[in-house]
């Protein structure tokens, strides 16, 4: 993670990963785990990140995750939002 200053900031700045840091962890798990697989050089990083999104939420949600392809253009509520 970075910090300009880590000293000020103190162990709060440890507790929390920003949303970008936690993005960048995904692609780069994303891009590691399917090193000397088939899949390395067949699918681009973003089919990579979605099946580490899927399985993430899978374990911790019971969820499968949609692939923007599948998406029907539902209206949600966070679309009324913009």
């Amino acid at each position: 993670m970075t910090f300009p200053d880590e000293n000020d900031a103190g162990p709060e700045e440890y507790e929390h990963i920003r949303l970008v840091e936690f993005m960048d962890m995904i692609g780069r798990v994303a891009q590691l785990i399917y090193i000397g697989t088939p899949m390395d050089k067949q699918w681009p990083l973003s089919t990579k990140v979605f099946n580490v999104v899927d399985g993430l939420l899978k374990k911790w949600t019971g969820i499968n995750a949609k692939s923007p392809d599948e998406d029907d253009g539902t209206e949600t509520e966070s679309d009324r939002e913009y």
